[in-house]
C-alpha cells in the first residue's frame, strides 16, 4: 500500500509540474486566476509557474526516490517509518520555504505565518519522530 501512495504522489507531482510549467496552465497556481487584469499584467507569472514546476518536479524525484529506497532496501518497518517521516519533513519544510519564495515582495506580511507554520508543523512532528526513536531503541 505504501508503495502504491508513493507513486501517486509521484504521479501526482509529476503531473502537476508537466501541467503547470510546460502546458501553462497559470490558472491552477493559488490567487492567479482571481487576480484582476491590471495585476495580471504586472505579474510575472511565466517566472513563478517556471519556479513551482521545478519545485514540483523535485517533489516527483524525491517521491521516486524514497519509493524505490524502501522498495530495493529491505529496511525493518521502524527504518521505513523513519524515512517517511523525513520524507513527509522535507516536503513540509520546503514548502515553507517556497512560500517565503513565491511571496518576496509581501515579507513582511507572509514572515508571521511562514513563523506560525514552522511552530505547527514541528509540534506535530514531534510526537511521530519521538514515537519512532522508542520504536528504533
Amino acid at each position: 500500500m505504501l508503495y502504491i501512495i508513493l507513486l501517486l504522489m509521484f504521479l501526482s507531482f509529476a503531473g502537476g509540474g508537466i501541467i503547470i510549467r510546460e502546458l501553462k496552465a497559470y490558472d491552477l497556481i493559488a490567487g492567479y486566476n482571481t487576480m484582476p487584469d491590471e495585476e495580471k499584467a504586472q505579474y510575472d507569472i511565466e517566472s513563478v509557474a517556471n519556479q513551482l514546476g521545478i519545485l514540483l518536479y523535485f517533489f516527483a524525484l524525491l517521491a521516486a526516490i524514497v519509493m524505490l529506497l524502501l522498495y530495493f532496501a529491505h529496511l525493518s518497518l521502524p527504518m521505513k517509518e523513519l524515512i517517511m517521516f523525513g520524507y513527509v519533513a522535507i516536503i513540509l519544510f520546503i514548502l515553507g520555504i517556497a512560500m517565503l519564495v513565491f511571496n518576496k515582495k509581501n515579507i513582511r506580511k507572509i514572515l508571521p505565518v511562514f513563523i506560525i507554520y514552522n511552530v505547527v508543523m514541528i509540534a506535530s512532528l514531534i510526537p511521530a519522530f519521538l514515537k519512532l526513536v522508542k520504536k528504533l531503541l
